[in-house]
């Protein structure tokens, strides 16, 4: 999701980023990094945010958590894989939490995941047919 409004604006604190390059890091992180974001939580000193993805997501992961680390060194850009599929990012230093309202009002406004893609996830579309061919048609047929 691109913001709306064009204008550069100015980097947070710390940041060595010109305007221009930092809406441009923003949009990159709205179209590559926030799709795969399934929970943010901001607190006093910084942002932890959880994301799925496979290997290919973690490697673009890694190259914007080294491209932060060279541009905003003054915070702590912690990753910490939680499992196959899960990722926990914790941004830490002062004015962390301030720096990201963009992230974490495209994270907050994402849309809840559906039924079908959870079942897609949790088993896949072929646990769903096998129920459906194994229990629901029998029962149909008898009826």
């Amino acid at each position: 999701m691109a913001t709306t409004d064009r204008t550069p604006t100015a980097p947070p604190s710390g940041c060595t980023l010109a305007p221009e390059a930092l809406e441009e890091r923003r949009d990159w992180i709205q179209r590559e990094i926030a799709p795969h974001a399934v929970r943010v939580q901001e607190d006093g000193n910084g942002v932890t945010c959880e994301f799925e993805g496979g290997d290919d997501f973690r490697a673009t992961l890694a190259h914007w958590v080294e491209l932060e680390r060279a541009c905003c060194s003054d915070w702590i850009w912690e990753l910490e894989p939680r499992d196959a599929h899960r990722t926990r990012l914790r941004i830490r230093g002062p004015g962390a939490a301030a720096a990201f309202p963009a992230l974490c009002s495209v994270l907050a406004a994402r849309p809840p995941e559906s039924r079908w893609r959870r079942l897609a996830r949790a088993g896949g579309l072929g646990l769903a047919a096998s129920f459906s061919l194994l229990c629901v048609l029998p029962m149909a047929l008898a009826a």
